[in-house]
């Protein structure tokens, strides 16, 4: 599993879009945001979501408890984050039940991940406490992605391409100043999330500067992922040869 971190106005869904054309294009078979997340047929089943839940208390739970305390004493961004929240916690089980559905060798690539989610809760103030989202993600390793990619871009270049977006965001509210201020702090809890997820488990992280052109980005990127690929394929079959 792939997932693509950033600020706003980076340029996540541009590279993991095009990452994921190109890989398609090699014979690997990838799953994306709109075909995992998105997925109606999965998204109605309850009954599972509810299992799910009940079976992983511990992850809800804790996961509750890192929005509550990462959150600010403002009732209007805590409404906010208890939507992340529940967010978060349909992308998980939806990310599971699809898990079941198709093949393990498969790439899941996303731009709007679990990840992301749980960063999103400190999007509008807060703060991330480490030690509640470690406790939570150590309940279920697995919805940790394999390969984090990293977009790093500066907050001022982020902030000006957000508010020359024509579609509306998050941010429309505050000016330009307030933005980057905003996207400077936000880029501290990404280092803050990945760090708690290093200690958690072993993760490859990929930083590439968005900044840069995005073709160049994107060859990277994909001869990255390809290289861990075969690196993982070369190892199971060493495995298997030993045994």
């Amino acid at each position: 599993m792939v997932e693509f971190l950033g600020l706003p106005g980076a340029g996540k869904s541009t590279l993991a879009r095009e990452v994921i054309e190109l890989l398609a294009g090699n014979q690997y078979e990838t799953y994306n945001y709109e075909q995992i997340f998105k997925n109606r047929n999965i998204t109605r089943k309850w009954s599972s979501a509810f299992i799910y839940y009940c079976k992983n208390f511990g992850l809800v739970f804790y996961l509750l408890l890192y929005t509550l305390f990462s959150s600010p004493i403002n009732p209007v961004i805590l409404k906010y984050n208890i939507g992340r929240f529940l967010k978060l916690l349909e992308l998980i089980v939806m990310l599971e039940l699809s898990r079941r559905k198709i093949n393990l060798s498969s790439l899941m690539i996303f731009d709007q991940g679990i990840i992301q989610c749980t960063w999103s809760i400190t999007s509008k103030g807060g703060g991330v406490n480490k030690k509640l989202l470690k406790k939570a993600l150590s309940k279920k390793k697995q919805i940790i992605p394999d390969i984090i990619v990293y977009v790093d871009i500066q907050a001022r270049v982020a902030a000006a391409r957000i508010k020359e977006r024509d579609s509306k965001t998050d941010f429309d509210h505050l000016t330009f100043e307030k933005t980057k201020a905003l996207f400077r702090v936000q880029a501290c809890y990404y280092r803050a999330i990945l760090e708690t997820i290093k200690e958690v488990k072993d993760v490859t992280v990929l930083v590439v500067d968005g900044n840069a052109g995005v073709r160049d980005n994107i060859d990277y990127i994909t001869a990255f992922i390809k290289d861990i690929i075969e690196e993982t394929v070369n190892s199971k079959n060493g495995n298997k040869n030993k045994k």
